[in-house]
């Protein structure tokens, strides 16, 4: 799967890879960005979803939201992410962001 973002694309293989440290050699400023784009994107998609601003639902709690069709169509609608790149960005935080758990 593809990421794009303001036309460049990254692959989402190769930032798994780097995070599960089977690549030895890569670029890291472009791991940190790639990392960063996912964080962001993970922050907007949970925010789309929390009931409360003050109250962010937890990544277990995302996980199981993004599960319904009518919450990946919201986030569809407002950030243009489909139903795959959430789970990419979620099954990322999820994985290799301890402290957001």
């Amino acid at each position: 799967m593809n990421i794009v973002d303001n036309g460049r694309v990254y692959d989402s293989d190769w930032l798994f890879d780097v995070a599960n440290n089977k690549l030895q050699e890569y670029d890291n400023a472009l791991y940190r960005q790639l990392h960063r784009l996912c964080y962001l994107r993970y922050v907007n998609i949970r925010n789309i979803l929390s009931n409360a601003s003050c109250q962010q639902p937890c990544v277990n709690k995302v996980k199981e939201l993004v599960k319904d069709e009518n919450n990946i169509k919201r986030i569809n609608k407002v950030f243009g992410y489909d139903k795959e790149e959430i789970n990419i960005y979620v099954k990322y935080i999820d994985e290799f962001m301890v402290l957001i758990k």
